[in-house]
């Protein structure tokens, strides 16, 4: 069954319940590691003072629910697989800041763990959404293949009917009729000659 690109698109976007990218479960545990590093890094002077430190880890922290929302609003599937990639590209970043942060001394490993938990969460959910999203990308490449052909079909009928009714009406207009050497010379329209008029003898 054909379904329009419309009806597919729905359909991925309710599959996991929702219609809003803040009701997303992997959008809401981004969130919440990306607060829990703004914590981690308020409570830690030395990690608020090292402005390379901070600015790549609220950075990558902060890419996190930008890629999940930006992926769900993207129309095709196959863009928004991309977007939650990158979005587990952008936790692993921020995972490898923090473990930076607590060689160098700003944090300890207990500061760290609810951040740990929260991204370890987030990877989950955001993996899983990815899978489920995958489900659809054959379909839709699938229904913009017949789109195309189908577009396709509809432009060579059209080219070849106006070209038919071009040349037919050429062909008609030239009609005309051959001599005894075998050339066409165009009929003309015979005039009707007037008859002399007559007279009357006296």
């Amino acid at each position: 069954m054909a379904f329009s690109s419309g009806t597919i698109l729905g359909l991925y976007k309710s599959m996991a319940g929702v219609r809003n990218f803040k009701k997303l479960w992997a959008w809401q545990l981004a969130e919440a590691f990306k607060t829990e590093v703004v914590r981690l890094l308020k409570g830690s002077p030395a990690a608020w003072r090292d402005y390379k430190h901070r600015s790549q880890l609220t950075d990558s922290a902060g890419a996190v629910p930008k890629h999940i929302s930006e992926g769900f609003l993207r129309f095709y599937p196959a863009d928004n697989c991309n977007f939650l990639r990158y979005a587990i590209s952008s936790l692993g970043e921020a995972e490898g800041w923090i473990r930076d942060g607590i060689q160098l001394g700003y944090y300890t490993d207990a500061d760290c763990a609810p951040a740990f938990r929260l991204c370890r969460r987030c990877a989950k959910a955001t993996s899983n959404y990815r899978k489920s999203v995958e489900l659809f990308i054959p379909i839709f490449e699938e229904q913009q293949k017949k789109k195309k052909k189908g577009q396709g079909s509809q432009g060579s009928q059209g080219s070849q009917g106006s070209q038919g009714s071009k040349g037919s009406r050429v062909s008609r207009g030239s009609r005309g009729s051959k001599d005894s050497k075998g050339s066409t010379t165009t009929e003309q329209p015979r005039r009707r000659e007037a008859s002399p008029s007559r007279t009357r003898t006296l």
